[in-house]
């Protein structure tokens, strides 16, 4: 997070992203928009409903789910945006690594 203050301070334009995984970090998204607005409040912050992978012990949120995260950061900050994609609809092509 100290890099995040370095380049805006140093003048970069700042889009922030992070993954919202329900029942893992639902709590972090409002943490992570106070840190933020802190700096600015007019930095941009787009939540990514997490895309689900097989195997993986967590689940896609749901819009509504999604909404209520994105309403807790917009009390803090003045642009949020979110998205909240299906594996079917991602256009690129993807491997498995492991």
């Amino acid at each position: 997070m100290a890099n995040i203050v370095k380049m805006y301070r140093n003048g970069v334009k700042l889009d922030i992203s992070t993954v919202y995984i329900p029942g893992l970090n639902d709590e972090d998204i409002a943490k992570i928009a106070e840190f933020i607005a802190s700096i600015d409040p007019k930095i941009h912050f787009h939540i990514i409903g997490y895309v689900e992978v097989p195997g993986a012990p967590w689940r896609k949120p749901t819009n509504h789910e999604v909404i209520n995260v994105v309403e807790k950061a917009r009390k803090y900050l003045v642009k949020v945006t979110w998205s909240n994609v299906t594996a079917e609809q991602i256009k690129y092509n993807s491997i498995r690594l492991l």
